[in-house]
């Protein structure tokens, strides 16, 4: 019997162990699935709720907004920077627009102006806190359920 209890203790340590390695990743898939399932709801979801982004002015065109080539979703990536933190983001190198369309702001050229709205896909919301709290919680339940 205590050789039983032993065992478990053992194997409950190394699956926290291992579970704590795997964190940063945890975060990282997470936040970056939440920021995709922004462009699939064409809005920002925050609180639960959809926040719409702002429609295009050109009625004519079916498709999703910020979704023509998918360039912007698909460049959404995550970078480990410790054993409890990730940085996600876009490579602005590859996708320069990407900020633009994110925060909003006024592109300017020689002959004209260009206001464009802000249609937020990349913001830390406490729903994203949530779902990673959630899939920790899970791993937790099926280290001490099994």
């Amino acid at each position: 019997m205590k050789e039983k209890i032993h065992d478990k203790l053992q194997r409950v340590q190394r699956e926290i162990k291992e579970l704590q390695e795997d964190l940063p990743q945890i975060m990282g898939v997470v936040a970056v699935e939440k920021f995709k399932l922004n462009f699939e709801k064409e809005g920002l979801i925050k609180g639960g709720r959809i926040s719409k982004w702002k429609p295009r002015k050109e009625k004519r065109n079916d498709r999703k907004i910020l979704s023509d080539t998918n360039q912007l979703e698909n460049a959404i990536r995550f970078r480990i920077v410790s054993k409890s933190e990730v940085a996600v983001g876009v490579d602005l190198n590859k996708v320069p627009y990407a900020q633009i369309h994110n925060e909003g702001g006024t592109i300017k050229t020689k002959h004209a102006s260009i206001d464009m709205p802000a249609r937020p896909f990349m913001e830390i919301t406490p729903d994203i806190d949530k779902s990673i709290e959630r899939v920790i919680n899970s791993f937790m339940d099926d280290i001490f359920n099994s």
